[in-house]
């Protein structure tokens, strides 16, 4: 079976598919192509604000999926921090894959169970 060549954007979408997060969706395809970022970078890249940008990695961070270093400043304000995947992409995509299969089951199984129930009440 030949390759299907996916782009940024039907890579994004294909997560969003799968119940993630537009913006989410897009850092995590962002770190899967250039391996580090900072939230200045998304927000430029993206047009995103910076509450969307911390939405986003916030999520990731919470499925375990990237880590975060913290970058010296020149002065005074913020932290600065830079992001990066915490395994290969493609261990990503494992693991979502597994999500959507248990997903399909449990569905599968609820209209089963409909099916049982509609065969058993009376017409």
């Amino acid at each position: 079976m030949a390759k299907k060549d996916f782009s940024t954007e039907s890579a994004v979408n294909a997560l969003v598919s799968t119940g993630m997060k537009k913006n989410t969706a897009k850092v995590l395809i962002h770190l899967a192509i250039h391996k580090t970022t900072t939230s200045d970078e998304v927000e430029r890249v993206f047009g995103l604000g910076q509450p969307g940008v911390s939405a986003s990695i916030h999520d990731l961070d919470d499925r375990g999926w990237i880590r975060i270093k913290q970058v010296k400043g020149t002065g005074k304000g913020r932290p600065k921090h830079t992001y990066f995947l915490s395994k290969p992409f493609s261990s990503i995509i494992e693991e979502i894959e597994a999500w959507e299969r248990a997903r399909a089951a449990a569905i599968l199984s609820n209209v089963s169970d409909l099916k049982s129930m509609a065969e058993e009440s009376p017409q």
